[in-house]
């Protein structure tokens, strides 16, 4: 059986997304769930997902574009500063590790890894300044695994923004391997995010596709009302699929296992 990270991201992001997440974590459907430490409802939330602790590894969802209902620069500009040379290095260092902070004392404990609300954190300019703050923050031994972004360029409906992701990854696995971090095998889970695509059969084909330990992200929702980043319908569609016997079906024909991190038996790439 072939492991695969099935993350769910987003959690905290509003109530319905939480929801839906604690019942397939509870299903055991999902194996990582990614936090937005920086959402006004995680406090609550991360008290509600607690007791299922032990079936999952929690991450970090490190956010820079969203908000809830404060103004922040959108993903274009830090994506222009980010190519261009211009971020801001005591914004992005002090949200880190505002959002670290409360994570931590939330959580009650570090979390297992770290990736990025719109994959901000393979930026570059941004990724560095990461980087060097998980090192001096975490001893060796006991840093969280960062989420590669490499999607592939076929099997979904959203090629422009994949390749922009690879683009931007380049240099981001060695940078991340120089700094003693360790990393999954693959990325996978793109996609267009829109309530009408074909998510049943793009989630065969990355199960078919992905490599042992690669992490495969959703979004998934209990419903498609309340959503702040107005993809309720996608999400209202990966929770329903996720929860259904088609995708347990899909998973054995795929000879796929949901894996934790740790027991994947990840290699280098």
């Amino acid at each position: 059986m072939k492991p695969i990270i099935l993350c769910a991201d987003d959690y905290g992001v509003c109530l319905p997304v939480g929801a839906g997440i604690r019942e397939l974590v509870t299903l055991r459907r999902l194996t990582a769930v990614s936090c937005m430490s920086s959402a006004l409802d995680w406090p609550a939330e991360a008290a509600l997902l607690k007791p299922l602790r032990s079936q999952i590894d929690v991450g970090l969802h490190f956010n820079l574009t969203l908000g809830f209902g404060n103004a922040v620069p959108s993903l274009t500009t830090w994506l222009k500063n980010s190519l261009t040379g211009h971020i801001d290095p005591v914004a992005v260092e002090g949200a880190f590790l505002q959002q670290l902070d409360r994570f931590e004392s939330v959580w009650g404990e570090p979390p297992d890894f770290i990736d990025g609300h719109q994959h901000v954190h393979i930026f570059p300019g941004i990724r560095h300044h990461l980087f060097r703050l998980i090192i001096e923050r975490y001893p060796a031994g006991k840093r969280p695994w960062i989420r590669l972004v490499t999607p592939q360029l076929t099997g979904h409906d959203a090629p422009m923004k994949a390749l922009i992701l690879r683009m931007l990854s380049i240099g981001f696995a060695q940078d991340a391997r120089l700094a003693g971090l360790e990393l999954p095998s693959g990325f996978a889970g793109l996609y267009s995010l829109s309530g009408t695509a074909a998510f049943p059969a793009m989630m065969a084909g990355w199960l078919r596709r992905s490599s042992p330990g690669t992490v495969l992200m959703c979004h998934p929702s209990i419903c498609a009302e309340h959503d702040p980043e107005g993809i309720g319908q996608a999400r209202l569609r990966e929770y329903q699929y996720l929860r259904g016997m088609e995708f347990d079906d899909t998973c054995k024909r795929e000879q796929v296992t949901l894996a934790r991190f740790y027991a994947t038996n990840n290699q280098p790439l």
